[in-house]
């Protein structure tokens, strides 16, 4: 998503840049630039320190409608963003049918995504400390937004939302780690924390649902796995998602995805502590991997939410979202190309 923010001190503050001629990938910091969430994210509190994911349908020139979701409640909510001011909306819920019972778990709702038409939702493995009343695992969950109508408030199912299973059944198989004889990405390795929607070569579909994964990382390569829109939502037929390794680095894993003009930004960062730095890398159209900088800054929490507020031929100008801190704590940052 691409959004007018007043910028031009962000710009100058923070391509004051601490270059690291070893990785030849420059250090930055947040830029300064306050944010604010109001009213708070969440009903009731719940849902206001685990935001997960965001993501923004709109033009540069438009008023555009946004979505967060969370990974311990059975809702997303809309925002809307003035200037630096994220204006919370009406609570989205994520519930409805998937073969062969109903999700009426607590979905741990990992990422957020959209094309021009579809907000997408990708879900992970669920929590030991919630047990779902169904299988909430690896998910992905799609609806149209309704600017001209408030949704019914959750529990209740946003009307139109497909979810789709393919995903895990294909993980329940096991999905071969290319170059890599008897390793697999399965149920049991796996920790999905993002999604991306980008065009497709195909005819097919709509465009490409790609899931960035947390773990497994091996041998400094962490995973997108990837199959077309339509393929996702058809109810049979084959199912091969292409799976593409990036090299991140050691133990580093994928925390969110986010797609921009010259392929998908991926934000990268342990696979395990908390206490750690975040970087940020672009994976291009011709599958080429760019590192673009580390994130300096914090180092004591964990960024699960990368939304682009602009794709600039110079820069990108993004907003982290923070789980574990109330409304996500955003901080933005100006990411030389």
């Amino acid at each position: 998503m691409r959004h007018h923010v007043p910028i031009l001190a962000a710009v100058v503050s923070s391509l004051v840049l601490c270059a690291v001629p070893a990785r030849a990938q420059p250090q930055i910091f947040p830029d300064g630039v306050p944010w604010i969430v109001t009213p708070a994210f969440g009903q009731a509190g719940e849902g206001r320190s685990n935001v997960s994911g965001a993501t923004c349908i709109g033009a540069v020139t438009a008023r555009p409608v946004c979505l967060v979701v969370n990974d311990s409640a059975r809702f997303a909510q809309f925002f809307s963003i003035s200037g630096q001011t994220i204006g919370s909306g009406p609570l989205v819920g994520i519930s409805g049918t998937v073969p062969p019972s109903r999700l009426t778990g607590t979905p741990n709702m990992e990422g957020a995504a959209h094309d021009d038409r579809f907000f997408y939702v990708g879900t992970s493995k669920d929590r030991p400390s919630i047990p779902p009343q169904v299988d909430t695992d690896f998910l992905v969950a799609r609806f149209e937004p309704n600017i001209n109508s408030t949704p019914p408030a959750p529990p209740a199912t946003i009307p139109g939302l497909e979810i789709s299973d393919r995903f895990r059944t294909a993980l329940t198989a096991g999905l071969p780690v290319p170059g890599l004889t008897n390793q697999t990405i399965d149920r049991a390795n796996s920790d999905i924390q993002g999604i991306a929607i980008t065009p497709s070569a195909s005819a097919r579909g709509r465009g490409v649902v790609n899931l960035g994964f947390r773990n497994p990382v091996i041998g400094g390569k962490a995973f997108i796995v990837s199959e077309d829109v339509a393929t996702v939502f058809a109810s049979s037929g084959a199912f091969t998602p292409t799976v593409t390794p990036v090299a991140l680095g050691t133990d580093v894993g994928i925390r969110d995805l986010a797609t921009v003009n010259e392929g998908i930004l991926i934000l990268g960062a342990s696979n395990r502590s908390v206490q750690q730095r975040h970087s940020l890398f672009l994976l291009q159209t011709d599958g080429q991997l760019k590192p673009l900088a580390d994130l300096v800054e914090p180092t004591d929490r964990t960024a699960e939410a990368l939304l682009v507020l602009r794709d600039d031929p110079e820069f990108y100008l993004v907003l982290l979202m923070f789980d574990g801190v109330a409304n996500g704590g955003p901080l933005q940052y100006v990411v030389p190309r």
